[in-house]
């Protein structure tokens, strides 16, 4: 049976925002600050669901965005780049940058906003429509069926990579760049850990990873994010023919050289970036942010 889509809103706000990553998480808080009257919807039911981003950047990102410590994984005082055979560190003795913890930062941007805006997690978008100058958004809850409707006079499509809203998902994925990465948190011995500790650790060459790149990012103790990620340009170069988890598993081997890991979470996902960030980036009402509009952040 197909779901029944009610015919009128029931409810309108001033901003709906679809997806609550750091970027729809951001833009709810900063609207919800100013006083606007803001609907933020997230698919997923909790933030650990889609924990994608190893959240590595520079300190000044705290004072800017107004983030707290309590957010921080780690501080890193080191740049340190592994070839097949050699490795070249950079460091200062004073921290340069942080990485956060991703479900940590996606649930505080939420919860800054939630206490003057509307939140619904689990909810899908549907579709929008044109209605009297504003428009009508349709969203639906996977488990229950059900589907609710709302008006808004400007809609926000913060839904990444997927293109979701501005472009009904009907992104031509022909121009773009794709890159494709996968990553552990895994938890180590106290050695291991503190190989890696206050250190950005990036792996390039063959041997890591044909045309990509592995990493290995320090969390809170004992705790390491470990990934591989590689791009398809238009022309590929390089044989890539072995797996990711070829490539991850030997991160973890010849990287971490311990047995003794237990690996607590996984998860992946595939980037879509368009050259010289030529997206559309809005239509009418609708308004695309963050990575919907190729604003990625490598780390």
């Amino acid at each position: 049976m197909g779901m029944e889509i009610p015919q009128f809103p029931s409810r309108e706000h001033e901003v709906i925002i679809i997806g609550a990553g750091p970027a729809g998480g951001q833009c709810a808080r900063e609207l919800a600050r100013a006083g606007k009257k803001v609907l933020l919807v997230e698919k997923a039911r909790k933030f650990s669901e889609n924990n994608f981003s190893s959240a590595g950047g520079p300190q000044e990102i705290m004072e800017a965005f107004g983030l707290p410590d309590t957010l921080i994984g780690s501080y890193w005082h080191r740049l340190a780049l592994f070839e097949a055979e050699n490795r070249y560190v950079w460091e200062t003795p004073q921290y340069r940058g942080v990485i956060l913890d991703f479900t940590k930062l996606r649930a505080f941007l939420a919860e800054e906003a939630m206490a003057k805006a509307e939140i619904m997690l689990g909810w899908s978008y549907q579709g929008h429509a044109d209605l009297n100058g504003k428009t009508a958004v349709w969203l639906n809850h996977p488990e229950s069926r059900e589907t609710q409707a709302f008006l808004t006079k400007v809609l926000v499509d913060a839904t990444g990579c997927e293109r979701k809203v501005l472009l009904n998902g009907n992104y031509d994925t022909r121009r773009a760049i794709v890159g494709t990465a996968i990553e552990y948190l895994v938890e180590v011995d106290s050695q291991s850990y503190q190989a890696y500790a206050s250190a950005l650790s990036i792996f390039v060459g063959l041997k890591w990873m044909p045309q990509g790149y592995a990493w290995i990012f320090p969390m809170q103790p004992n705790q390491l994010k470990v990934g591989v990620g590689r791009s398809f340009p238009q022309e590929s170069i390089v044989p890539h023919h072995k797996s990711y988890r070829y490539y991850l598993e030997q991160l973890m081997r010849d990287g971490l050289k311990t047995n003794k890991l237990c690996i607590l979470d996984r998860h992946g996902k595939t980037l879509y970036y368009t050259p010289r960030r030529d997206d559309p980036h809005y239509e009418q009402n609708v308004v695309a942010i963050g990575d919907s509009v190729s604003t990625i952040n490598p780390l």
